[in-house]
Formats: C-alpha cells, structure tokens, sequence
C-alpha cells in the first residue's frame, strides 16, 4: 500500500495519484454491470474502526471501483458498506444531475462487504416478565 492519501487530494486529482495502492470505502450507490467488469459507483466515507466505512465521517464525494467479474446488484445494492484495496486507474467524467462529476477510478483488488445491520447477530433487549432485572 502506498499509504494514506487523503480522500480531498484524490478527488481532486486523480492523475496525479496513478498507479498508487489505497484502501477505500463508502456506501454503494449503484452496481453497474458491463460484460468485461462490474462498477460500483461508492459515495466516499472515512474508514473507522476494523477499516470500516464510518457514514458519521461525512463524505468527500463519489468514486468508480472496478472489478473484472460480475457482482450481482441484489447483493451490492444501494447503501451497502464496502470496503476496497485497489489502484488508482485514472478518472471518469460522468454526468451527475445537471453537471459533469469526475470520478476517481479505483481497479478493485480486495474487497470487503460490511454485512448490513439488520444481519448482524444481536440480542433482544427488551424482555417482558415480573421482577427486577438487569441487562447490558
């Protein structure tokens, strides 16, 4: 990895960053499939704890990973936390509402698909009963 390269630095100059390895991640906001690759176009948020994108971050904008196989939609879908290691390929220009954005173009090497909150194992914290209890 070629260290931490702040997302801002990135954003704004992409080309300049060719080549380097960074690791990223954000919320999922479309999964684009093409028969060579797969794009997922992520909405940048900093990395907490385990490299974990963190939504209370905030964000420093949209970035493009690419990967050379299929990613089924169903599974990468919008607001899906994902994490990436991968190199800096370049940028695109895309239309977005009624500008032009340039993306940050990531080719995904490693990923990680933070499971959604509602799977995740848990325990109930509500309980029904007579006495006194305590609980965590």
């Amino acid at each position: 990895m070629d260290g931490d390269v702040p997302f801002s630095w990135l954003r704004e100059s992409p080309d300049h960053h060719l080549g380097k390895t960074l690791v990223l991640g954000g919320a999922i906001i479309e999964t684009e499939n093409h028969p060579d690759k797969t794009v997922l176009v992520v909405l940048h948020h900093g990395l907490g704890f385990a490299r974990k994108p963190d939504p209370q971050c905030g964000s420093g904008g949209r970035f493009l990973v690419q990967v050379r196989e299929f990613l089924d939609p169903a599974i990468f879908r919008p607001g899906r936390l994902v994490t990436v290691l991968g190199e800096v390929v370049g940028e695109e220009a895309r239309p977005l509402q009624e500008s032009v954005y340039v993306y940050p173009v990531i080719a995904g090497s490693e990923m990680h698909l933070w499971p959604d909150a509602d799977q995740l194992p848990g325990r109930t914290r509500f309980h029904f009963g007579f006495g006194v209890g305590i609980g965590l």
